[in-house]
């Protein structure tokens, strides 16, 4: 919507199902995954469509990118804006491809023969390799070049499959079924850390501005330190609406220093929900919007510029708050 003008432009009037949508700040578009109806959405299309257009109704006048793949079920693709980079992964080819996300233009590629699976994380890539001879091979890329910048191998002994592998710069964190969490410095090659399931988080958000590691397990989050110490424990007042909390349930600022939540006034009343502001520092609650009246929140997010908070509820209903 015209914040100006009222004009609402819609994605979905063309008989399409939009499955993601990226703010593209590096050339002021939106990029737009989209499957078509007239496919039976078997196929993956992606968009670039100007934020200009959106502003006058004329959401058609994109232009489509990365039209030399086809990305059929399960194919993928992620934007990463930290690297400026787009990754595609096409499931008939086993190929995952990087592209420039400025202009566009393809990178390199990184066959997928033998690999399970690829993370990213600023400067490089974690290419998790499939298990032989009870090691885990584990390439470390550079995300810039697609060089490899080191290999390590992981003994995996009778410890059970592998539940965890992340990469935050120098640092993997390591875990299997029936062992405790590692944190493994890479380029030395040496284990710097552990920590026992009771501690473990369930997922992460990286914290790019301060290298840390916002995490949750059950209702709360906690604060950790990437070489795996915990930071800031308890958060004030902070219950969120459930163990499985999205992405989009939390905001940050632009220097990261305070978290928009998502969160519950009671834990057995997921019908009254408040956004909370918390310092990430200090796990101090700052600031509190009442809810009662949306019913159950599915989304936040927090623009700077205006002080303004979108909230978004089960019901498709989008508020916007003022917190000056």
């Amino acid at each position: 919507m015209n914040r100006e003008t009222g004009q609402i432009s819609s994605l979905n009037s063309r008989k399409i199902t939009v499955r993601s949508i990226f703010n593209n700040k590096h050339s002021n578009s939106l990029i737009v995954v989209f499957s078509k109806e007239e496919e039976s959405h078997a196929l993956l299309h992606v968009t670039s469509i100007l934020l200009h257009y959106f502003k006058v109704g004329q959401t058609d006048r994109g232009f489509e990118i990365l039209t030399s793949e086809v990305l059929e079920y399960p194919s993928f693709v992620e934007l990463d804006e930290q690297n400026r980079i787009i990754l595609t992964f096409c499931s008939s080819t086993g190929v995952y491809k990087f592209w420039d996300l400025v202009n566009y233009e393809y990178l390199f590629e990184i066959k997928g023969t033998n690999v399970s699976e690829v993370k990213l994380c600023p400067g490089v890539i974690l290419v998790k390799h499939k298990e032989v001879d009870n090691k885990l091979k584990v390439t470390i890329v550079d995300i810039k070049t697609g060089a490899t910048i080191q290999n390590l191998n992981l003994k995996l002994g009778n410890y059970g499959k592998v539940t965890y592998l992340e990469i935050f710069y120098s640092y993997i964190l390591f875990k299997q079924e029936k062992r405790s969490l590692k944190v493994i410095d890479w380029k030395k090659e040496k284990i710097v850390n552990t920590q026992s399931d009771s501690k473990i988080p369930v997922s992460y958000i990286f914290l790019y501005k301060h290298m840390k590691l916002l995490g949750f397990r059950g209702q709360k989050i906690a604060i950790w330190k990437i070489t795996g110490e915990v930071e800031t424990e308890r958060f004030e007042d902070h219950i969120l609406p459930g163990e499985d909390v999205l992405s989009t349930s939390l905001s940050f600022t632009s220097q990261q220093d305070v978290v928009i939540s998502c969160c519950l006034l009671n834990p057995t009343n997921s019908s009254h929900c408040t956004v909370n502001f918390s310092e990430i520092r200090s796990g101090r609650l700052i600031g509190k919007i009442d809810c009662f009246e949306l019913g159950q929140l599915t989304t936040v997010s927090y623009c700077e510029t205006r002080n303004e908070v979108f909230v978004g509820n089960s019901a498709g209903q989008i508020t916007v708050y003022n917190v000056k």
